[in-house]
């Protein structure tokens, strides 16, 4: 198996041939005479502790780590991507050079970019938040059956998972009712006064003085150049 030091040409502040990285993506430290574990950052990309020449410590991503080492980088493509999709398989042969945009191509070609890991616990709750759109529940309900607080991060969460922007992995396996004409059921005195509340007062605040109105019609009242000429 291919292996070599790690040294300045990599990263200038790691400790020059204190390290050994190999093609499969172990990393060796003649420091401790052991492979070093390390860790997932929030992205899900496997991260790599060294020891700097300043004293203190250089984190770094295992796969860009590899590619540097072990794949030709001929046109200077600035990105490494994962073939397979796997952030976890960092060997040398699942690795190639990209630019920004065949990244991106590459995400969604495969369905990758709303693959997010998660634990059993938060799978589950979106599961059930799923199940709930499936069943016509709106977000609002829904935040009320998590017993979650209606504010604009709360929203945003089922919001987006309705819209398949997060978790889509998960959301995948539930067909969701079209969402409802944002008008459908809004008498125009209704239309009138929810702009007269948001001339004083946030969307969030006006959805919980006009419950009966929902959050979304509220958002599209707010941004409609139409509805503002009232």
């Amino acid at each position: 198996m291919k292996s070599t030091l790690v040294d300045g040409n990599f990263h200038s502040q790691i400790k020059p041939n204190s390290y050994k990285v190999y093609e499969n993506g172990d990393v060796y430290s003649f420091l401790t005479n052991q492979y070093l574990e390390g860790g997932v950052n929030h992205a899900g990309y496997n991260m790599v502790k060294f020891s700097s020449i300043s004293g203190g410590s250089v984190q770094v991503r295992l796969h860009r780590l590899v590619a540097f080492y072990f794949v030709p980088n001929h046109n200077d493509k600035p990105q490494v991507n994962h073939i397979d999709g796997d952030k976890n398989n960092n060997h040398a042969n699942n690795l190639e050079w990209v630019t920004a945009q065949e990244n991106t191509d590459h995400a969604f070609e495969n369905n990758l970019r709303n693959r997010i890991m998660v634990d059993e616990e938060k799978e589950n709750q979106i599961r059930y938040i799923c199940e709930l759109f499936s069943k016509g529940e709106n977000g609002v309900n829904i935040l009320t059956k998590l017993n979650k607080e209606r504010n604009d991060k709360n929203r945003t969460y089922v919001n987006r998972i309705y819209n398949r922007h997060r978790y889509k992995n998960i959301s995948k396996d539930y067909n969701f009712p079209d969402q409802l004409n944002p008008y459908k059921k809004v008498f125009l005195e209704d239309v009138i006064e929810i702009r007269e509340l948001l001339k004083e007062n946030t969307i969030v605040e006006t959805s919980r003085i006009k419950e009966n109105v929902p959050y979304y019609t509220i958002q599209k009242i707010n941004s409609d150049s139409r509805v503002k000429k009232l």
